[in-house]
């Protein structure tokens, strides 16, 4: 659950449109918690989404044609 307090700004580095989802890079703020874990949920623009790796270098999601439908991620 996420306590709506932003604690960091990242950047986008990379957006990757495949047959079912899109690939989301970011970049995250310095001092991101670099204890993170593979499947962890992280606020994206108020979307909650999956984090695919543990974040150290940047962040990585796939996000499905349903969340892209019901969101403010649309391309």
């Amino acid at each position: 659950m996420f306590s709506g307090i932003v604690k960091g700004v990242g950047k986008v580095l990379k957006v990757t449109t495949k047959k079912d989802c899109i690939s989301i890079e970011i970049l995250p703020p310095k001092n991101f918690n670099t204890r993170l874990k593979k499947g962890a949920s992280i606020s994206v623009d108020g979307v909650c989404l999956t984090s695919l790796n543990d974040g150290k270098t940047k962040l990585k999601f796939d996000v499905i044609d349903e969340t892209l439908k019901r969101t403010n991620l649309k391309l």
